[in-house]
């Protein structure tokens, strides 16, 4: 069984978490003023750089990026010649394809399920699923399974993740505690700090 205190602490202290409130806080008063009426133009211009933005970091963290202009070029689908670039353009545009959708879908979803193990099972499958099979490779010729954990102990860097056998119970208690959040600020702090957690469990072949 897994030990849930082996990933604690999982939130802020309670004297670290006030500023970290104020800061919260000002970014709802600024979604709320671009959310109206007025500001509803901005936010169709910004969600589709948005995405190419989260996409070309998120990809940049894993090693796995291409510059804005090759994703540019894959949106298009206007793909490098070079096989391992077109890889890393088509887990871009996958990428941006998917944000788009769960924009969608988590419109119709409570706050606290966000935090849900079979959600983040579907993402992973979601992402996945939009690539050929031989995009679904780790660096180390490990198959990726789309939304299926782990199943072998795996490093990350200097990072030992926790054993496979491990994983589920450790996302059962992952979700456990954020789901409780109640609030729209300490809903966007415990967004950054579970992910960070997820990261640390390493849910995936491929990470989390």
């Amino acid at each position: 069984m897994a030990d849930i205190s082996q990933f604690q602490p999982l939130l802020p202290e309670e004297r670290v978490l006030g500023p970290l409130h104020e800061l919260a806080a000002e970014l709802v008063k600024e979604c709320h003023t671009i959310r109206s009426p007025a500001g509803e133009p901005i936010v169709r211009a910004l969600r589709p750089k948005l995405r190419a933005m989260n996409s070309y970091y998120t990809n940049k963290i894993e090693g796995q990026h291409t510059r804005p202009a090759e994703i540019e070029r894959a949106l298009r689908q206007d793909f490098n010649a070079d096989a391992a670039l077109a890889k890393k353009q088509r887990v871009a545009v996958a990428h941006m394809e998917v944000e788009q959708q769960l924009e969608l879908d988590l419109e119709k979803t409570a706050p606290g399920d966000s935090f849900s193990p079979p959600l983040v099972c579907k993402i992973h499958e979601m992402l996945y699923s939009k690539l050929p099979e031989a995009d679904r490779v780790t660096d180390e010729g490990e198959p990726i399974v789309p939304g299926k954990y782990r199943s072998k102990d795996v490093t990350a860097g200097r990072h030992v993740a926790p054993p496979c056998k491990d994983v589920d119970g450790l996302m059962q208690g992952w979700a456990e505690r954020y789901r409780k959040l109640a609030g729209t600020e300490a809903l966007l702090i415990g967004a950054a700090c579970s992910h960070h957690r997820l990261a640390w469990i390493h849910p995936f072949i491929d990470g989390n």
